[in-house]
């Protein structure tokens, strides 16, 4: 069973690798679903996996984002974080499980160099013809970022698998050509991160080789080897040679990106320091307990201010900073917790390397592990501080290997059959619940969001059933938003009451969304914007103050002003020119100005869209007509 729970876990992971490579929820679910199945196949295993106290830290800091998660406003990102909880847990708990020496263990390892060389590949296809986007049909880049949305994504899951293939290479024992295959496997982490062009990949690449230099020191210290005084003469050598060459890098990487900024703006870069001084605003207000589960993607709008931190047109969901996101989101008790659980690791791997366990043999098993877990964590974790890796599926199913690998083991101690199902149950049920619901939500979104072809071979009325199947098994705003588009743009190519009705149904779409989602908005402006195509001028009035209110200051991130003077002029326009209402219609003609004029103080300047200025130009002309024939403007009654 421990070998059959290992290859689904395997397969968990290529599948977290082929569809979950983002920050989408339900390109996940195959991955869940199969983890969950490798749990229940694992649980009837009577092998200890520690104590209570062994996983005492780990488990107070699930509690406590789960608790947080389910009393957070917007309960399908709450879903999103708690999913990764869940999927980080059940593979601890997996792993756990296993001999150091095992077959079992060996086949982890095979997987994750099975893992590297299938990004490879994808890469490889990639780096011959940007476009290519393999399974999805495009990406959001054109660096090398192989399964994954993003070079970063990639880059930090690549670091971490060498960190763990590293270790097991140098201190293992494994057979010559399982060696060669993870020396491979390194080898090909070496170029493709690099070329990815991600420097803080490249920096986290560079700690693990800087890790793994000074578990060797230790290892050879531990053991008394006469090899012990050559290498600790030879680490500053080393040290120096290796700093030189990452730094060389580096500069290369920056070049790559046609940067003519130093180094130090990997930390220091104006879009960075401002995603942090932003979170650290945000976190005032709640800093003992956090916001809720990705809390900031919307509090950092009433925090924004053009004076302190720029101009932005983004709407930037993550702090790009890990440590900082858990404060926001789940407050410095949560961050605390988290620390906790990693600080653990660390000691657990320094104690194994430094003092080692009982036999020589089964301490080169250790030594594989815990120095390849002390790298790929330390550098993974260094890399968190530089973007958000841990709210994707694999970077967290690796971290969750790490910390299985360091559990305790007491092969003395047997678990008693029955005590291993409930700890089994309780983590298999909601990942195969929720891991089948995804998929089938994937599986009906497949054709119509990320294959063009598939799209193009489905009528209107079978894309509509999609949508409305993906929403039943996977609720949440992302769906209803998308299905609000997908009706919207089939308004937009018909007319009259087909048009109505196509337009009728994106309004409910959208209004679903937003009452998943509260505080989107851009939600709320969509819409807004088909509130007001349909005439009804009044809702979409008081949608469009709502998108004001929760956009802030980021005008240029969802034009809640320009819309809603859009919206004024559109209605005005037809009572002026059907109803006579001239001195009503100028009032509000000049009203719409005004709004214009706020949205423009938010707006970097020279910045001004195309159908801004188109508009803003039909309202001056509107306006300029209606002061010409000599029209007082008239305040509307009240309605």
């Amino acid at each position: 069973m421990k070998r059959a729970s290992m290859v689904l876990l395997v397969v968990a992971l290529l599948l977290a690798l082929l569809f979950g490579g983002n920050s989408i929820s339900w390109g996940w679910t195959p991955a869940l679903a199969v983890l969950g199945a490798a749990v229940l196949a694992s649980a009837g295993d009577r092998r200890s996996r520690g104590r209570l106290l062994d996983w005492l830290p780990l488990l107070l800091a699930s509690s406590w984002i789960l608790y947080r998660c389910a009393i957070s406003p917007v309960q399908e990102l709450a879903r999103a974080d708690a999913l990764l909880v869940l999927a980080l847990m059940a593979t601890a708990w997996l792993v756990a499980g296993i001999e150091r020496g095992g077959a079992a263990l060996r086949c982890l390892y095979d997987g994750l160099v099975l893992a590297v060389v299938a990004n490879a590949i994808v890469a490889f296809f990639q780096w011959q013809d940007p476009e290519f986007s393999w399974p999805y049909d495009s990406r959001p880049t054109e660096s090398l970022s192989g399964l994954f949305s993003h070079y970063n994504y990639f880059s930090n899951f690549l670091v971490g698998a060498a960190g763990l293939l590293a270790g097991r290479l140098i201190f293992g024992q494994d057979a010559w050509w399982r060696k060669a295959l993870q020396a491979f496997a390194v080898l090909l982490v070496l170029a493709l991160v690099p070329l990815s062009g991600s420097r803080g990949g490249t920096l986290a690449l560079c700690f693990v080789g800087l890790l793994l230099m000074i578990c060797a020191v230790a290892v050879l210290f531990r053991r008394r080897s006469r090899w012990f005084g050559l290498a600790a003469a030879s680490f500053p050598v080393v040290l120096v040679i290796g700093g030189g060459l990452g730094w060389a890098v580096l500069n290369g990487i920056q070049s790559q990106r046609k940067s003519s900024e130093g180094l130090i703006s990997l930390v220091d870069g104006s879009d960075r320091l401002g995603w942090i001084e932003l979170g650290l605003a945000t976190s005032k207000d709640h800093f003992l307990v956090g916001g809720g589960s990705r809390s900031y993607s919307w509090e950092r709008n009433a925090k924004w201010d053009q004076a302190e931190f720029g101009w932005n047109r983004e709407n930037e969901p993550f702090v790009h900073n890990e440590a900082l996101q858990a404060i926001t989101d789940y407050g410095i008790v949560g961050l605390a917790l988290i620390v906790g659980a990693l600080g653990l690791l660390v000691w657990r791997c320094v104690e194994g390397l430094v003092v080692g366990t009982a036999e020589r043999d089964k301490n080169r098993e250790d030594d594989a592990v815990l120095a390849g877990v002390l790298s790929a964590c330390g550098a993974i974790v260094l890399q968190s501080n530089l973007s958000y890796v841990f709210h994707m599926l694999p970077s967290v199913l690796l971290l969750g290997l790490c910390l299985g690998l360091t559990v305790p083991r007491r092969e003395s101690e047997i678990r008693a059959f029955w005590r291993a199902w409930p700890v089994g149950v309780l983590l298999a049920a909601p990942l195969m619940w929720f891991g089948i619901r995804g998929s089938v939500a994937l599986k009906s979104l497949w054709p119509v969001l990320y294959d063009t072809r598939g799209s193009e071979q489905l009528s209107r009325e079978q894309m509509s059933e999609r949508y409305e199947t993906a929403r039943k098994y996977w609720p949440g705003y992302r769906v209803a938003e998308l299905e609000g588009h997908f009706y919207l743009g089939l308004a937009g190519k018909a007319e009259g009451l087909v048009a109505d009705e196509w337009r009728d149904r994106a309004i409910e779409s959208y209004r679903a969304a937003a009452k998943e989602h509260p505080y989107n908005a851009v939600v709320s402006v969509n819409l807004g914007n088909a509130l007001s195509t349909s005439g009804r001028y009044d809702e979409a009035t008081r949608e469009f103050e709502r998108t004001i209110k929760l956009q802030g200051k980021l005008e240029a991130m969802c034009k809640g002003r320009f819309y809603m003077a859009q919206n004024i002029h559109r209605e005005w326009y037809g009572r002026w020119t059907k109803e006579r209402r001239a001195s009503e219609a100028l009032h509000e003609f000049l009203r719409a100005q005004r709004l214009l004029e706020e949205a423009k103080e938010f707006v970097m300047p020279g910045i001004w869209w195309r159908d801004c200025l188109e508009f803003e130009k039909d309202l001056d002309q509107s306006i300029e007509f209606l002061e010409g024939a000599g029209i007082t403007p008239q305040a509307p009654e009240p309605r």
